[in-house]
């Protein structure tokens, strides 16, 4: 029972190795075939580096660009909160105020007066100008407006 198990353990291993062999043996190429398919495999290679090398230059330019742009766009913030005589952590506290405020006249809760000393702390800065918040105080101005009690 031994020597059969072994008997087909070498069949089989015998017949792997000639399946991989013949597997790689499949196609035959003369000197001249085998160069040109090397000399085919190395063009389109340093093809392939030119593009990589190409998009990496490119890639390079557009993040200065990138970085150009948002030095810009910090600057140009920094010179709106100094119109608004403000500072970025002045504009963050302004903000969490306007949403509790808006909150409340949106939800139309408490009284009317409530609303409209809410309304009036948030209209007292003139962080209110900024773009981020104009359209939004518009907008509670015309609830407070509309709103009866």
């Amino acid at each position: 029972m031994k020597h059969n198990k072994f008997l087909v353990l070498v069949l089989l291993f015998a017949f792997s190795i000639n399946l991989i062999l013949f597997a790689q043996t499949d196609q035959e190429y003369s000197e001249e075939e085998w160069q040109k398919q090397m000399d085919e495999g190395m063009m389109r290679k340093n093809e392939m580096i030119f593009q990589l090398n190409s998009l990496n230059q490119e890639a390079d330019s557009l993040n200065k660009v990138i970085a150009e742009k948002e030095s810009e766009f910090a600057i140009e913030l920094e010179l709106l909160y100094w119109y608004v005589d403000a500072t970025k952590s002045d504009v963050a506290d302004y903000r969490k105020l306007f949403e509790s405020a808006e909150k409340i006249i949106n939800s139309k809760s408490g009284t009317k007066e409530e609303q409209l000393q809410k309304l009036e702390e948030v209209g007292a800065s003139k962080i209110k100008c900024l773009p981020e918040f104009w359209k939004r105080y518009q907008t509670l101005i015309k609830h407070t407006a509309t709103w009866d009690n």
